[in-house]
């Protein structure tokens, strides 16, 4: 199966989780298994793809493609004694959490061949309270974020019984690139930072130095509550600049804007902050609905850090409106 250059940007594994509370029918743990060794048998009839290896293209050379040989994918069932509060925070990344895919996860050395891996892997665990966590082990190449929530949704509604609520679609052909490419406006969203110094994070780098600094970073998790962002939405429409404004807008304009000015960059410095943007109906033609690849690319905006200290908060989230766009 064909994968498009987005799809072979993210040939790397990423592991998510889902918590549930205990069943109130007191259901048996063997019988939830067994119920979600049947849901996913029917779910890879569509998602075929899945059980598929990423072997070398036998069209194009330094591509991968997917092999749908039917493969499989490998599912885990595991039971602990903890209790899920015992684990800590849950929304945000944590280590106690890597035991929810510890029997999924394979030891890797350099000549280890990328088709020995299942592109997708699944361990359902049930704590000591009765709780249960489903979680993931993929490779992102073959699902994005959106691909992914579709496929929960049609997993949770076969476990319950019913049918499939969206038929996917991984054609990807409709996202070849043009040969030869044709660039027509600048992508600062591909651009590298010669500055590392104030970075919170920094990706595909070896610096012994940044390597330090990420070990040394602190996760905090900010809640804001809905009343909060209609206040911040409320004062950013106070100028009529702007017609609209989501909460993705205006969370974002606001993280940028407070992460530019903490990380004490030179007022004269150009800031820009990254976002996914899904192209499912930007690109034309459209892809179709249930359309089961990666179509979230980089969106950005660009600003001086002087701009973003002294200017309205609609400038910014206009800023990002237009990056979205």
């Amino acid at each position: 199966m064909f994968l498009s250059n987005i799809d072979l940007s993210l040939v790397v594994y990423q592991d998510s989780a889902s918590f549930f509370d205990p069943p109130t029918n007191q259901v048996c743990f063997s019988e939830i298994c067994s119920k979600l060794y049947n849901s996913l048998s029917k779910m890879l009839v569509h998602y075929d793809f899945m059980a598929g290896r990423l072997v070398p293209s036998l069209v194009e050379k330094n591509r991968f493609e997917i092999d749908c040989n039917d493969a499989g994918i490998v599912v885990a069932a595991a039971k602990t004694d903890r209790k899920l509060s015992e684990f800590g925070i849950i929304s945000a990344p944590n280590p106690e959490l890597k035991e929810l895919v510890v029997f999924l996860l394979q030891e890797a050395n350099d000549e280890t061949d990328l088709k020995e891996f299942p592109l997708a892997s699944l361990q359902l665990t049930q704590f000591g309270c009765g709780s249960l966590a489903l979680a993931s082990h993929y490779n992102h190449c073959i699902l994005d974020g959106i691909a992914v929530r579709e496929f929960e949704a049609n997993l949770a509604s076969l476990t319950r019984g019913d049918d499939f609520i969206i038929i996917p679609n991984a054609d990807r052909t409709l996202l070849r690139a043009r040969n030869p490419p044709k660039i027509s406006h600048p992508h600062f969203e591909y651009s590298k930072t010669r500055n590392t110094e104030n970075l919170f994070t920094i990706r595909g780098t070896t610096s012994t130095n940044v390597k330090k600094t990420l070990v040394e970073n602190q996760i905090h998790v900010l809640h804001l509550s809905p009343q909060k962002i209609a206040s911040l939405k409320k004062k950013a429409l106070e100028n009529m600049t702007l017609k609209n404004i989501t909460t993705f807008q205006v969370v974002a304009a606001k993280i940028w804007k407070a992460r530019s000015i903490a990380t004490k960059m030179a007022e004269e410095k150009v800031s820009t902050i990254l976002f996914p943007v899904d192209v499912r109906k930007k690109v034309v033609p459209e892809l179709p609905n249930g359309f089961a690849g990666n179509a979230l690319v980089p969106g950005f905006a660009r600003a001086t850090v002087k701009e973003l200290m002294e200017l309205e908060d609609d400038f910014v989230i206009r800023k990002v409106q237009e990056g979205i766009e």
